[in-house]
């Protein structure tokens, strides 16, 4: 019995101590057009390939390029302001990002012309 209840307070802790997601959010500008860039990964067979991205500028004036947002639908001429909910991923997996972006909102729309 003593055991089982020894083994029940070490499991708890473990628990308590083990890393956790955290998360921050930003507002991004999003071009009216995409960027082809590179895109590679180790198990492709395809090696090394080029694929739309969107233009980001976040609100430090940072540009970065990314595939997509979870839960957003971009429309290619138009200028968006969005809010982004970024999750830092505390056992991200072993072929991706330890980063996931979810859209929050969509702030503004404007056709660019």
């Amino acid at each position: 019995m003593l055991l089982l209840l020894a083994l029940g307070i070490t499991s708890c802790s473990l628990d308590d101590d083990s890393p956790k997601d955290w998360s921050e959010f930003e507002i991004f500008t999003v071009s009216d057009h995409t960027v082809m860039r590179r895109f590679s990964t180790l198990f492709s067979k395809e090696g090394v390939q080029y694929r739309p991205h969107l233009e980001l500028i976040d609100s430090k004036g940072n540009i970065s390029y990314m595939i997509g947002i979870k839960g957003f639908n971009y429309e290619e001429g138009y200028q968006y302001r969005i809010k982004v909910k970024i999750i830092h991923l505390a056992d991200p997996p072993q072929d991706g990002s330890s980063l996931e972006y979810v859209l929050e909102k969509v702030l503004s729309k404007e056709k660019v012309y």
